[in-house]
């Protein structure tokens, strides 16, 4: 991960937020934000605002697989979509999360949530202790072919 060296130099409550991308897996060479010296609260606020931002594909968060919220080197959260349901891990930071406050980071705008729970369920599923989902208000509808027409087209 390109920016690690200087999250690993910090001494303060910095942030950093990191992209996967789909084509390689590999993470972005540098983050795609950074918050010096912020509450932990201003960032969970921040970071939901991401997580909005990367569900609905804004900020060059189009081929992205997965984006991580850091704070100095340590991983707090993961995102990703998974079926159409944008999951959030955090063993530490997810009730926090879930009572946090979608809130703008210097460079960006606007605020998503309007847009975001147009296409997601406003009510989040527990997936399990340390995780939770977004679910798609209408997924995407594909065609569920019996297995009569699954062998006929193996045949042709």
């Amino acid at each position: 991960m390109g920016g690690r060296l200087s999250s690993m130099l910090s001494t303060n409550n910095d942030w950093y937020v990191y992209k996967r991308l789909k084509k390689n897996d590999d993470y972005s060479p540098e983050p795609e934000q950074v918050w010096r010296n912020i509450s932990k609260e201003t960032a969970l606020n921040r970071f939901k605002h991401e997580i909005m931002a990367y569900s609905l594909k804004k900020y060059g968060y189009e081929n992205t697989k997965s984006i991580y919220l850091y704070i100095n080197s340590k991983r707090v959260m993961r995102v990703e979509n998974i079926n159409n349901q944008i999951v959030i891990e955090s063993r530490k930071y997810l009730q926090e999360y879930i009572e946090s406050q979608e809130e703008l980071a210097p460079s960006r705008y606007p605020l998503q949530s309007e847009e975001f729970y147009k296409s997601y369920c406003k009510n989040y599923a527990r997936i399990d202790v340390y995780k939770i989902a977004y679910i798609l208000n209408d997924p995407p509808q594909e065609k569920i072919s019996s297995y009569e027409e699954a062998e006929e087209e193996t045949e042709e």
